[in-house]
This record gives C-alpha cells, structure tokens and sequence, in this order.
C-alpha cells in the first residue's frame, strides 16, 4: 500500500502522492514540490495472546529535484489494546544519495510512536527516532539538521483528513543535534497538505 510519511497512521488505501511542504531550512526557504512514495504493510500476528499486536514493514521514498533522495526502510511491532490507541516501536534503515557525498550515507535507527485516534477525521500522535551513523559521514554538510531528510528527532502529529483524499498535518518537531558537541536542536513547526490519487 502507498502512505503519506513516516510518522502518519496506516488506512488500508493504495496511493501516491505529491506533497506541497514548506521547508524553513536555509538556503531552501521555498515551497518544495517533490516526490513522496511509502509502501506499508501490516502483517497480523496470528497466535495465542498476540491478538493485539501487528507487525508493521513499511519503505519511505522521497526524491528531491536536483538534491536526491532517501529510502528509510522500517519495521515495528504495534500494540492495539483498543481501536482508537495505537503504540509501536521498531528499527529501521535509512539510505540517503546527496549532494557532495561519493557514496550512498547509510544509517540505522530506532524509532517508536503513540497514535490515538479520536474518530474518523481526527488523530493525533506523539514520536519519537534516533538515527546513527554506519561510517564517519555525520561531517557531511547537508544532512546537518536539514528537515527535509530522517533526522534523531521528536514530535508531535495532528492530522486533519476533511475528505478522504485530501489530509492536513500540523505539529512541532524538534531536530536533536548528535553530531556537535554544542547541542543546537532546531525547533520547528510542521504543516504538510497531502493529497491523494
């Protein structure tokens, strides 16, 4: 199935996207059009006691005009003990091709999440996700604190879906700064219009 980004709950649709996002990141303070593809799936946990539980596989691709792109590919174990309350926890591996780099940067992490739904146009949701570095690429300029890629982050979701095709996303978002010894966090506001074929 195709879904909006990392952080956004599973609807059993199939689609992909555009996303129209404002990005605050010098020098790309512009509105940003650019690609957005995520395959997810949710595979049912079929034993005794496991009855609340799922297992998530999900890949997010996004591709930026003249800057690369990402692949984060993610598994995580989700427990549902009611209909509207999800948690999930996981691993996860990012690829990153850009600009300046000589190779593909890899990471891996570890992220986890809490989603209550509160009906069927309304959710809202609390994250979390801290990313390391396989090889000594963390000196790489572009990936420093730059929100258009996965960063060691935290945050918050709001999302707004008025009609089925159409989504509303709203929330704070904290980049955490592991690569310097001064700690300087970006602290952002998130806004993202989804629309959906």
């Amino acid at each position: 199935m195709y879904e909006y980004n990392q952080m956004l709950p599973f609807t059993g649709e199939e689609y992909a996207e555009n996303e129209i996002r404002n990005s605050s990141y010098p020098p790309f303070d512009f509105d940003l059009i650019y690609h957005s593809l995520k395959i997810k799936e949710l595979v049912k946990i079929d034993s005794p006691g496991w009855n609340h539980y799922n297992l998530e596989l999900s890949k997010d691709q996004k591709q930026f005009p003249q800057y690369g792109g990402y692949y984060h590919i993610k598994s995580n174990l989700q427990f549902s003990p009611t209909d509207q309350l999800r948690i999930s926890a996981g691993s996860g591996l990012v690829r990153q091709d850009i600009p300046g780099a000589t190779h593909a940067i890899l990471q891996y992490g570890t992220q986890s999440a809490l989603q209550y739904e509160l009906n069927n146009w309304l959710k809202i949701m609390i994250y979390g996700q801290r990313l390391w570095f396989f090889e000594e690429d963390r000196n790489n300029a572009f990936l420093y604190r730059n929100p258009m890629v996965p960063q060691t982050e935290t945050g918050g979701i709001i999302s707004v879906t008025p009609q089925k095709n159409i989504s509303l996303n709203l929330g704070p978002r904290i980049i955490i700064d592991t690569q310097t010894p001064e700690k300087r966090n970006m602290k952002m506001f998130n806004f993202s219009i989804v629309f959906r074929f």
